[in-house]
């Protein structure tokens, strides 16, 4: 009990240095709290553009930080959002271990309980769901009337145990799933899953283990082929083999489990599947998105590609038209049931 209590202060300690007097912290209001989750800190503490810039500025490598900041973040759309949502850091029980992540919501009154976007960040355990990743993905998502959660999975820099890459963490987003159930402004029975980059795979793992109360998916920039993804870059097999267990003596095996193209069959075919990709990706091959809706086809699986032309891995230059496509599918499947 006290190594979980010591762990989330550490938490707040170290992810929130900007953060004034703990004791002017408010939690969110009771319609996103569940007892399930432990709230750290407030997500986006500034009132302005220009005190955010300011905090960046005096942190280490200032220079660096603030130009990649004013690159990811537009100014005019700052004070909209602030003033239309709101987010918070937290952690939560899984299997054991204290996991970090946070959530999002709309700050305008509603009368009805709002659907849930699970959000799986991308990346391995060098990475986690970043203030500018919350304020272009997660928070233009929840000013749409969408509770957002998102995990930064065990083994990332705040989160206790061991990253598996597709192991034992994809136990974290389930998680969330119970755990989302339980928020009183939460509509348990519409979910929606979505995964960019290792987050999509994160989305087919979730999607074979647990199908129910699953309404949609949204797959950005995913694999759906391992083996493709280690022969065209050899670091990600020597990434693959330092984090998943087992790998050396058992690699088809678990280079399957983590390739939905060889299970797809298994995924119920209720909960529709939205492909989005850059046909210019280098990290991750456009031809998983062609081979993964050939396949959905084949199955009758309902979903729908679409295609960026020579857009990259993060789909740098269409993050509107991404978000368009993203949020139309949310309210097919979320809001006119």
């Amino acid at each position: 009990m006290k190594q979980g209590l010591l762990t989330a202060v550490l938490l707040v300690l170290i992810n929130f240095p900007v953060i004034a007097d703990s004791e002017t912290y408010e939690p969110p209001p009771a319609a996103f709290r569940s007892p399930e989750l432990t709230y750290t800190g407030a997500a986006i503490p500034f009132s302005s553009y220009a005190e955010w810039l300011t905090a960046v500025k005096q942190q280490s490598k200032p220079l660096l930080r603030a130009e990649r900041w004013q690159r990811s973040i537009d100014p005019r759309d700052f004070d909209r959002l602030k003033a239309a949502t709101d987010a918070h850091w937290l952690t939560y029980q899984s299997d054991g271990l204290t996991i970090a992540g946070v959530i999002a919501y709309p700050t305008a009154p509603v009368s009805e309980k709002l659907p849930v976007v699970i959000y799986n960040r991308g990346g391995n355990s060098r990475h986690n769901v970043t203030r500018t990743r919350l304020y272009n993905m997660l928070l233009p998502i929840a000013e749409q009337g969408y509770i957002v959660l998102a995990s930064n999975y065990r083994g990332s820099k705040y989160s206790e145990g061991t990253d598996e890459f597709g192991g034992n963490d994809v136990n974290d987003v389930l998680r969330l799933i119970d755990i989302a159930k339980t928020l009183p402004g939460a509509d348990g029975s519409k979910i929606a899953l979505m995964g960019v980059s290792r987050g999509s795979m994160m989305n087919w793992l979730t999607l074979r283990k647990r199908p129910e109360n699953i309404s949609a998916a949204i797959m950005i920039a995913g694999s759906v082929n391992a083996f493709n993804s280690t022969q065209r870059r050899p670091e990600m097999k020597k990434l693959m083999a330092s984090m998943i267990p087992g790998f050396a003596d058992n690699q088809k095996a678990e280079l399957e489990r983590r390739s939905s193209i060889y299970w797809m069959d298994e995924l119920d075919r209720n909960v529709p599947i939205l492909l989005l990709h850059g046909t210019d990706d280098l990290r991750v091959s456009y031809d998983n998105a062609t081979l993964a809706a050939e396949r959905l086809s084949a199955l009758s699986h309902p979903h729908k590609l679409v295609t960026f032309s020579h857009g990259d891995h993060s789909l740098s230059f269409y993050r509107t038209q991404m978000l368009t496509e993203v949020i139309a599918w949310l309210d097919r499947y979320l809001q006119d049931t």
